[in-house]
């Protein structure tokens, strides 16, 4: 987890099916290398990460990762059910094409069917994902560079979701659940339900502007 204070790292290993988590470190870092989510400077993270590396008590190589912010985009959208792959690629491409503001070459696209739509039979509930090759290049090179394998770049808000469908399993969750992030310079909010990310929102409130306020008042 890459953030603007400091990176963090969670081993898991799965043993007879059960999930364990075998270590967790931290690593402070220097304040201005990571921006609204962007990398500054690739080779200075990259030697934090190798630094956290050599505290993790155990040897492990692959690693997931997650991009967010404005570079990232998710959206669920209704497309014709009769569509065989290619066609299916090519009409999100079209409709992708007319929600961001940047060419296609310069991002990475991934979906998924979700479900028949309930108005409407004959189309399909398309999870659409969107990430600027930008980020999530520079993301895994700070990795790669530190001498972990990246293995995974998720979106972070469906990462936020199946963990949250793994500790509230979906037959248990007619309600929906909020989950509060709250960092140093960010804050967000998502709303899940049913399994799905139905709403998220962030707001540049995060820890340091409490502490500020606390200071301010006491001080």
């Amino acid at each position: 987890d890459l953030g603007s204070y400091a990176i963090k790292a969670v081993a898991i290993s799965n043993v007879r099916g059960i999930y364990q988590v075998d270590a967790v470190v931290e690593m402070l870092l220097p304040k201005g290398l990571i921006i609204d989510n962007h990398l500054q400077d690739i080779s200075k993270i990259s030697i934090v990460i190798k630094q956290l590396k050599n505290k993790l008590s155990v040897n492990y190589k692959n690693t997931a990762i997650a991009v967010t912010g404005t570079d990232v985009m998710t959206k669920v959208m209704s497309i014709n059910s009769t569509l065989n792959d290619l066609e299916l690629q090519s009409q999100v491409e079209i409709e992708v094409e007319n929600d961001i503001p940047f060419p296609l070459d310069e991002i990475f696209i991934d979906f998924e069917m979700l479900s028949l739509n309930e108005d409407d039979t004959s189309l399909n509930n398309i999870l659409v994902s969107t990430a600027r090759k930008e980020s999530v290049l520079s993301h895994a090179q700070c990795i790669d560079q530190a001498g972990f394998k990246t293995a995974i770049v998720d979106i972070a808000n469906h990462a936020l979701a199946r963990s949250v469908n793994f500790l509230f399993p979906i037959e248990n969750n007619e309600q929906g659940i909020a989950v509060i992030d709250v960092g140093a310079s960010q804050m967000v909010l998502n709303i899940s339900h049913q399994g799905n990310i139905i709403y998220s929102h962030s707001k540049s409130h995060g820890g340091d502007i409490c502490t500020q306020m606390l200071a301010d008042r006491y001080c």
